[in-house]
């Protein structure tokens, strides 16, 4: 599990993605965006996989908190989440 803050520079909707190879939850105030955890337990994954958010509306100036929850399989794991 990984939190934190973004704090955009304009109010606007942004979309977020994340990249890895496995499941992901990812939450942003609060909202959960995304949630691929218990279809990678059934099926496995291979390969960075990247995976769009629908947008949301962040308010400029605002710390908006991020949680990131991940289904890690193996010794490594590499993932990047970006936003714009």
């Amino acid at each position: 599990v990984w939190e934190g803050y973004v704090r955009p520079d304009f109010s606007e909707a942004y979309t977020f993605v994340a990249v890895g190879p496995e499941g992901v939850r990812l939450t942003v105030d609060d909202r959960v965006l995304l949630d691929t955890i218990e279809a990678s337990k059934s099926f496995g994954e291979a390969g960075a996989h990247a995976r769009r958010t629908e947008p949301i509306d962040l308010v400029a100036g605002a710390m908006h908190k991020v949680r990131i929850e991940m289904v890690k399989r193996g010794d490594a794991c590499r993932f990047r989440l970006d936003w714009e």
